[in-house]
């Protein structure tokens, strides 16, 4: 049981923590006291040696989400005074492409031919889109943002909600589920996708983290500066293709699902393909 006196001693272990550190170093211990005190059981979760691997960037993302939505307005405004042009703008726009579709498939095809012995990785690929994709839409229905060209960062029509939407020449009220675009600001599926991508080519490709950072964060900063979303979005877009991509990679979902299908569909005696390309990966991570 969670009580009070266990609370207590908790706020003077942080009080007490080395007095002689900074002021705002000792507040800032204390406050986390505060705050993870009641967190204990999501911490300890997340923690879980499971869960690890994507229960933290997870509940980190969510953490970091609620953070930014305060100061969606102000960011949002700044990015309306940089006011991308010219090349600048269509450079923005095409880098923001990565891991969209035309480039994923360009991504893919270029494995395909030139790594033979990761083909089938691209079915893991293959399987994390589904569920960022199935992720990205839910929410986004149910959450029901305005985009930022229509300037109201703290509404949401969640489940049952509606909102007036630009529509021929005037409004129209509509819910999350039939709006488009314009109540489909967050999470942001561009965001997620990059996230996607990156991972992808980083457990495949281990020399190729930090480019492939480098394009998530250009993806990331790009959505906002060209006004598609505000900064909370995108923080839920990267955290919805981080963590599909932590789970469905490592677990390699697209293998065996083609290995569960065609066992029970093609040959019953064939072997399953995952437990050698598996031992293999784990011989070159070693290499």
């Amino acid at each position: 049981m969670r009580d009070t006196a266990s609370f207590n001693q908790r706020l003077r272990r942080a009080g007490d923590y080395n007095r002689g550190l900074w002021a705002p170093v000792r507040w800032a211990h204390v406050a986390w006291a505060v705050v993870s005190y009641p967190l204990g059981p999501v911490l300890t979760w997340a923690g879980h040696p499971r869960r690890r691997s994507w229960g933290v960037p997870l509940l980190a993302g969510v953490v970091i989400t609620l953070l930014l939505l305060p100061i969606d307005p102000a960011v949002s405004r700044w990015a309306s005074a940089v006011e991308l042009r010219g090349d600048a703008r269509r450079e923005a726009e095409a880098l923001q492409q990565f891991g969209q579709g035309a480039v994923s498939l360009a991504i893919a095809a270029a494995i395909w031919l030139l790594d033979p012995g990761r083909r089938r990785r691209l079915l893991d690929w293959a399987a994390a889109a589904i569920v960022t994709l199935a992720a990205t839409v839910l929410l986004k229905s149910i959450l029901g943002r305005p985009r930022p060209n229509l300037d109201d960062p703290y509404t949401f029509t969640f489940l049952f909600g509606s909102y007036p939407v630009p529509e021929g020449g005037g409004f129209a009220m509509r819910s999350g589920w039939d709006a488009g675009y314009a109540l489909a600001s967050m999470p942001s599926r561009h965001a997620a996708f990059a996230a996607l991508a990156g991972l992808f080519l980083a457990a495949l490709y281990p020399r190729l983290k930090p480019l492939a950072s480098l394009l998530i964060a250009v993806v990331a900063l790009a959505r906002v500066l060209t006004g598609a979303h505000y900064p909370a979005d995108v923080a839920l877009g990267l955290t919805i293709g981080i963590v599909a991509a932590r789970v469905a990679i490592p677990g390699y979902w697209g293998v065996r699902a083609l290995d569960w299908a065609w066992v029970r569909l093609v040959d019953r005696h064939a072997t399953p393909a995952w437990p050698a390309l598996a031992a293999k990966d784990r011989s070159d991570a070693r290499a």
